[in-house]
């Protein structure tokens, strides 16, 4: 059993005058890889109740007793960030530089071209400090991720990681073709969004600001972009890595079959 629900007492205090509660859908086990998720579901439930009892939550996080215990950073997000693009809320797109790749993939079929590019872009998520959330991936595709100071979230765009969306192409950037069958294979990049859900009240030392989110997308793009042939150096640092993953997906997959 990969996550477990329980009941929520919304109202341990009774200051409501009606009964009050909400369920809690948690992962059943800690995996360092990915964010552990603690979802609130609750209709019979007052919001201020509620707001109060989280806040509780995250007060007691942060003076858990013992030498043995961690501290977990507790913030909002957005269960589907991506769901629909807000006009408002709109998602920044960031394209790799695959120009400067072009040569290390030309010996590659076309099928081993997207799968090296796609775990090329998990390790990029990796080196600026984000990790998946399993809470919003869909049918184990490991497409959304979250920075560790809960700040910002990216989605990888690829022709490997299909979504569960009725229009592909809002998701997949073209090359100014239409048709699915016209995508270039080495369009590849990152939609980046802010965590709309970190209001004032939730930020600490351990978001940070918004300045630092700010340097961090800059520095992001310019690594994506090439800048200072930082993306190909770090390709070349990981092809040994790259390699050793690459043969252990094709092992899993043949096992299943």
């Amino acid at each position: 059993v990969l996550k477990r629900d329980c009941n929520v007492d919304v109202d341990p205090k009774h200051i409501s005058d009606r009964r009050e509660w909400a369920t809690a859908h948690y992962h059943s086990f800690y995996n360092p890889h990915c964010l552990f998720e603690l979802e609130i579901r609750w209709l019979v439930a007052t919001s201020c109740l509620l707001r109060d009892l989280i806040t509780q939550w995250t007060q007691r996080r942060e003076t858990i007793p013992g030498s043995n215990q961690f501290i977990f950073n507790l913030v909002p997000i957005p269960c589907d960030p991506f769901a629909e693009f807000d006009a408002l809320r709109g998602s920044i797109y960031i394209k790799i530089n695959s120009l400067c790749l072009r040569d290390k993939l030309a010996n590659l079929p076309d099928e081993d071209q997207i799968l090296r590019i796609n775990i090329f872009q998990e390790f990029i998520l990796k080196r600026y400090g984000f990790i998946l959330n399993a809470c919003v991936s869909y049918k184990n595709e490991k497409i959304y991720y979250v920075h560790i100071s809960g700040g910002m979230l990216v989605y990888i765009i690829s022709n490997v990681y299909n979504v569960h969306y009725n229009n592909p192409p809002t998701r997949v950037v073209s090359t100014g073709m239409t048709s699915n069958d016209e995508l270039s294979p080495l369009d590849y990049g990152f939609y980046w969004c802010w965590n709309f859900c970190l209001g004032k009240r939730w930020r600490s030392s351990q978001t940070g600001e918004e300045k630092y989110q700010d340097i961090m997308l800059a520095d992001f793009r310019a690594f994506c972009a090439n800048d200072n042939n930082r993306l190909v150096n770090f390709w070349n640092e990981l092809n040994d890595l790259a390699n050793k993953k690459i043969n252990e997906k094709q092992q899993k997959s043949s096992n299943n079959h």
